[in-house]
């Protein structure tokens, strides 16, 4: 009888056992499910990471490029529209030679003119005379006003072309007087007479020992 009555015990206790068994082994199995999902977010996250890192760096060397263009476009728009210190007289009629030689002219002759000085400006004229048909003429004129420099034609004459003193069919002798615009700096004004000379201060070289009054 007792043997008998211990059975509803015994077979609690495996029963027990069995749930308790059951129950580590489905957390187990959860801690692992877990434990490795986990693991693959990591894993995804340190590569969003790394992708974004790296886009942050090609962002950030296309930020300092454009900065870099910005500062070169904004010194060339301080620069445009300013008259020079000195007119580039030299690669001015260069420029016009290659114009010349485009359309098939030739080139007579270039004269130093009058020059003209007004308040913060000055004017340098040259009579620039060229030879060829009217069609090129117009063209090399219409051209010469896309050239960008601070020019301009203020006189124009046009005469049939001669040879020997006979004219010749078909070509003309064009004299342009070409005026070249500058802004020279302009001269220290001159100090009233009887003034003191300025004192210029010497900078002493780098390293050399002050004196107690500089150094005060």
């Amino acid at each position: 009888m007792r043997r008998d009555a211990n059975w509803p015990l015994i077979a609690i206790d495996l029963l027990g056992s069995a749930l308790v068994a059951a129950c580590l082994a489905v957390f187990t199995w959860a801690t692992l499910w877990n434990n490795q999902r986990l693991e693959k977010e990591i894993v995804t996250l340190r590569q969003t990471i790394a992708g974004s890192q790296q886009a942050l760096a090609t962002l950030q060397g296309v930020r300092d490029r454009q900065r870099t263009e910005a500062a070169r476009r904004h010194a060339e728009l301080a620069q445009r529209g300013r008259l020079p210190a000195a007119a580039p007289l030299e690669e001015y009629f260069q420029v016009l030679s290659g114009l010349a030689a485009r359309h098939r002219l030739s080139v007579i002759g270039q004269t130093p003119s009058e020059s003209r000085s007004y308040p913060g400006l000055l004017e340098q004229c040259f009579t620039y005379e060229v030879a060829g048909t009217t069609g090129d003429l117009l063209r090399f004129l219409r051209e010469i006003e896309e050239t960008g420099y601070w020019a301009d034609v203020s006189y124009l004459k046009i005469d049939e072309g001669r040879s020997s003193g006979e004219p010749t069919v078909g070509r003309r002798v064009a004299a342009l007087t070409v005026s070249l615009f500058s802004s020279p700096p302009a001269a220290p004004k001159p100090l009233p007479p009887g003034a003191p000379p300025v004192p210029v201060r010497a900078t002493p070289p780098a390293g050399a020992p002050q004196s107690p009054a500089e150094s005060g």
